[in-house]
């Protein structure tokens, strides 16, 4: 295959692992004793985040998929005939006609996929609901004074905010899977050097470069930062 311009899955994979480290750090400092009603800016910055991990990484599976396909079936050809397909049935495409084999659906990758694409979905698709039985937000009655003093002693439920970050890192994982998947079928891919191995560095908040500790965190064995 020869050379091609703007190639952006490299590009797009820096930024998520980026804001997953940002995102480790702030939920690092998130305070869950606090008032139940007051979290702070660190809550919205951890939010910023872990939703930025997960777009960053699913953008940078379909740009992979885009170019992979694109340069094995040609420009003309991709563009103008699949470019269209979600991202599953781009990665189906590419493993049945490229690579003639069949994405199996009961492997880590594919539901690795599928639940990144779902929650990907969630914030660019967002969608508001009407609260059930109330026309207006006025009519919602005022919650009494005994249950706002339960629910500020009971603090802010870090559930929810676990999962999060645990969907971010569910969108690295995926990322890594589908190179994995790439470099089985294809010697000549390099996908994980290519998608994890470059960029500048990673840096955590004292400074220190962290980039080879997250690639092991995420068990990716070929940890060479190449500049």
């Amino acid at each position: 295959m020869g050379g091609r311009q703007n190639y952006n899955p490299i590009f797009y994979s820096d930024i998520a692992l980026r804001n997953y480290v940002r995102a480790k750090e702030r939920f690092g400092e998130l305070d869950f004793s606090a008032d139940g009603f007051e979290e702070d800016l660190s809550f919205d910055v951890f939010i910023e985040h872990s939703i930025s991990t997960i777009i960053f990484s699913t953008m940078c599976i379909e740009a992979y998929l885009n170019d992979y396909a694109a340069a094995c079936l040609g420009d003309d050809e991709f563009y103008g005939y699949f470019d269209k397909l979600s991202i599953e049935g781009k990665f189906a495409l590419v493993g049945k006609f490229v690579l003639s084999i069949e994405v199996n659906k009961s492997q880590s990758y594919y539901s690795r996929l599928k639940r990144l694409i779902r929650e990907r979905n969630q914030y660019t698709h967002s969608k508001s609901k009407s609260i059930a039985g109330y026309k207006a937000l006025e009519d919602i009655p005022e919650l009494s004074d005994e249950d706002l003093s339960r629910l500020e002693e009971a603090g802010i439920d870090p559930v929810p905010y676990r999962e999060l970050l645990d969907s971010a890192k569910n969108a690295l994982l995926t990322i890594r899977d589908i190179a994995l998947f790439f470099d089985a079928h294809d010697s000549g891919a390099d996908a994980i050097e290519r998608l994890f191995c470059h960029g500048a560095e990673i840096l955590d908040k004292n400074g220190k470069d962290i980039r080879n500790k997250i690639l092991r965190e995420l068990r990716i064995k070929n940890t060479v930062v190449k500049s």
